[in-house]
């Protein structure tokens, strides 16, 4: 009753399956079995109920070649094509084993019952009805064997259609492999050329990275001795303009010049210019008329001049009279260039 689950339904129809199980193991209700779990899309219990028939089918070729069938198809409906068709294979293989042997068996029967039939005749007559009666045998045997053979062929014919078309699916992923590979390759060309240039563009930016640095510290090193020269300068500066203040404190009080050395002279000079830069744009007169205008300018008389600077005073005339030229030529030469201008 189980075969009949189309009519009774697959719960019924299981349950059927289950009692006979319990009473006795056959490959037969394994097959019934995972026939129900098939039309239930249940395809695991469907696999597991076909090998447990092929665990207990002994040696009844028939039906280990039915449940191979059976699995065989199984796989195709679940796309393990691969699977499938070595089940189909093995199938054909079993098939033609199974025939040969029916044929050994049938032919090795047909002459036993030959052979006892006619040791036991007794009589001409019984020897022709056995005769007619193996004839018979002969004919059912052959017209079975026909049967077989056109089931076998039909299987064969099955089985290379199922093989025919999965080779052809094999070609085309075959096919699509080949692609998907050759893409693959393209891209890990692109890849390698990308991470050759990224390693490139990682030197370069590793490269202005020191250069940078050596810059920023070239700028705080050249930063650092402007600072030192300025703080030097200015500490120079100030120890220049304190010794030029105190040359001019001792010419203010009535000192003298006379034993005065050059650097001294040129201190007390850049002093003066620095508290009064006026005298900055008289640099067309020697450093005699210099001093003789900045004592002037301290308010000393030419009598305290000529005592200062220790000059006679037939000296300090002549030089009085050059400074008068010298301030006649550049008078002249400022007339010039301002009637140039106009």
């Amino acid at each position: 009753m189980a075969n009949d689950y189309a009519i009774i339904g697959t719960e019924k129809a299981k349950d059927y399956a289950f009692q006979s199980l319990k009473i006795k193991e056959l490959a037969s209700t394994y097959r019934v079995l995972s026939d129900i779990y098939i039309a239930e899309k249940n395809m695991n219990e469907a696999e597991r109920s076909l090998k447990r028939g092929l665990e207990i089918c002994d040696d009844d070729l028939q039906m280990e070649v039915n449940l191979l069938n059976d699995m065989s198809e199984l796989k195709h409906l679940v796309g393990e094509t691969d699977e499938a068709a070595r089940l189909s294979k093995r199938v054909i293989a079993m098939s033609d084993s199974l025939q040969r042997k029916w044929d050994n068996d049938s032919i090795k029967e047909a002459q036993h019952r030959f052979k006892a039939q006619k040791d036991s005749q007794n009589s001409k007559d019984k020897i022709s009805e056995i005769s007619i009666t193996a004839s018979v045998i002969v004919v059912v045997l052959l017209v079975g064997s026909c049967i077989v053979v056109y089931y076998n062929v039909r299987k064969r014919r099955k089985a290379k259609l199922i093989i025919d078309g999965q080779q052809e699916q094999i070609n085309d992923q075959q096919e699509q492999i080949s692609s998907q590979q050759d893409k693959i390759t393209d891209y890990e060309k692109e890849a390698a050329v990308a991470a050759r240039r990224i390693e490139k563009l990682a030197d370069k930016e590793q490269e202005y990275k020191r250069a940078a640095d050596n810059l920023r510290r070239n700028m705080k090193n050249m930063e650092k001795r402007h600072d030192r020269n300025i703080e030097e300068a200015q500490q120079c500066m100030a120890e220049r303009v304190a010794k030029g203040h105190e040359l001019w404190k001792i010419l203010y009080s009535g000192g003298k010049m006379v034993a005065w050395t050059k650097e001294e002279r040129d201190l007390f000079i850049e002093y003066y210019k620095t508290i009064k830069p006026e005298f900055a744009r008289q640099s067309s007169l020697s450093q005699s008329m210099l001093f003789y205008n900045m004592l002037l300018d301290m308010g000393k008389t030419e009598e305290d001049i000529l005592a200062i600077m220790g000059l006679t005073l037939s000296a300090l005339r002549t030089m009085k009279s050059r400074m008068k030229k010298e301030n006649t030529d550049n008078q002249d030469g400022q007339d010039n260039q301002d009637n140039q201008v106009v």
